[in-house]
C-alpha cells in the first residue's frame, strides 16, 4: 500500500525547498516530497490517504554519540541526576527510601550525579551513601561515567581498603587517614567494585532496549550510534540482545555499534563477521580510550616537563 500523507507542514532541510505540504512512502522508502503537484504523480490504486491536519513533520534525528544500551541499564537504577536531585541531602533521601524498599545486603545502584550541577558542589562520598544505605552496598555513577561512588559495604565487600593499590588506569580517591574516600576514578579503579554487581543477561537487555528506543522515538530519534558497548563489560549480552530484537522484528531504530576494543579480538565469536548487519544493525567501529574525561577531570591537557 503506498501511502499519502496530505495537509502537511514539512521541513524538508532541503534550501532549494525548505517547505513542503505532502509526501509519499512505500514501505520503508519515501517516494517523494512535494506539494498538491506532487499527487499527479501517484498512481491512483492503492493509495491510503492520510490527513495530518497542518502538523508539523520533520526528518528523523540521527544521534551520533550516545549510549543506547547504557542508558537502557539505567532504567533499573535511582536517577540522581541534577534534575532529580539539586543536593545532596536530597539524593540521600532518594538513596534512603530506595534502601527502605530494598532487602538487606541487596545492591542499590544509581546514574548521573554531576558534582558540577548540584548546590553542594563537591563530590560524594562513603559517609552520605552509609547514611543512606547503612546495610546495602551502594554504587553511584558520575554522570560522565568516568567517575562512582561507593559507601563503606560496597568497599568491604569488594576488597577495597587502606592497603588496596592503585590499579593501572584508575585511582582510589583517599582521606587524610588513607582510607578509601569512596570515590574511584575511571573504570579500571571502578571495576573492583562493580564486578561484584551481577551482569544484566540479554533477555534482560532485550526487554530494557525496547522501553529505551520507545523513549526515543517519543523524541524524534531514529537513528543511533551506541559508543562504547562492552564498557560495562556485557558487550556478548548487548549485542544478542539486539541481534534478537532485530530478527524479531522489534529495533525500529537504526544502530551503529560501535564496540570497545578489548573485545575486538572477539568479534567472530560474537557473530560480527562477514555477511553481517541489515540497514537496522551495523557494526560501527571499535572504540579505544587514548585518555580520560574532561568533565571528570581526569583527561590531562597539558604535560609537565623540564
Amino acid at each position: 500500500m503506498i501511502r499519502v500523507y496530505t495537509n502537511a507542514d514539512v521541513m524538508t532541510m532541503n534550501p532549494e525547498q525548505p517547505k513542503a505540504t505532502i509526501f509519499g512512502t512505500f514501505k520503508d522508502r519515501f517516494l517523494g516530497v512535494g506539494s498538491d503537484q506532487f499527487l499527479k504523480t501517484i498512481p491512483g490504486t492503492m493509495v491510503e490517504h492520510i490527513d495530518l491536519q497542518g502538523k508539523t513533520v520533520i526528518p528523523g534525528f540521527i544521534e551520533s554519540h550516545n549510549h543506547l544500551s547504557m542508558y537502557a541499564a539505567t532504567l533499573l537504577q535511582l536517577d540522581c541526576r541534577a534534575e532529580t536531585v539539586r543536593d545532596i541531602e536530597n539524593l540521600k533521601r532518594e538513596v534512603k527510601t530506595k534502601a527502605s524498599q530494598t532487602a538487606p545486603g541487596q545492591r542499590i545502584l544509581g546514574f548521573g550525579y554531576d558534582d558540577t550541577l548540584i548546590s553542594d558542589c563537591r563530590h560524594l562520598n562513603c559517609s552520605d551513601l552509609d547514611v543512606a544505605a547503612p546495610h546495602h552496598p551502594a554504587l553511584i555513577m558520575h554522570v560522565s561515567a568516568h567517575l562512582a561512588y561507593a559507601n563503606s559495604k560496597a568497599l568491604v565487600i569488594s576488597g577495597v581498603g587502606s592497603e588496596t593499590s592503585d590499579p593501572e588506569g584508575g585511582h582510589i580517591d583517599r582521606d587524610q587517614a588513607r582510607r578509601p574516600s569512596g570515590l574511584l576514578l575511571e573504570p579500571a579503579a571502578i571495576d573492583l567494585v562493580k564486578k561484584h554487581v551481577p551482569k544484566l543477561n540479554t533477555d534482560q537487555y532485550r526487554s530494557l532496549l525496547k522501553r529505551a528506543i520507545s523513549y526515543y522515538h517519543r523524541h524524534g530519534i531514529t537513528s543511533s550510534h551506541d559508543g562504547a558497548i562492552g564498557y560495562t563489560k556485557d558487550a556478548p549480552e548487548i549485542i544478542e540482545a539486539y541481534r534478537q530484537l532485530e530478527a524479531a522484528g522489534e529495533l525500529g531504530l537504526r544502530v551503529y555499534m560501535t564496540i570497545m576494543y578489548s573485545y575486538y579480538d572477539q568479534l567472530t565469536s560474537l557473530g560480527l563477521c562477514s555477511a553481517f548487519g541489515s540497514d537496522l544493525l551495523k557494526l560501527g567501529s571499535v572504540k579505544l580510550f587514548q585518555d580520560g574525561s574532561i568533565q571528570a577531570l581526569t583527561e590531562a591537557l597539558s604535560e609537565s616537563g623540564g
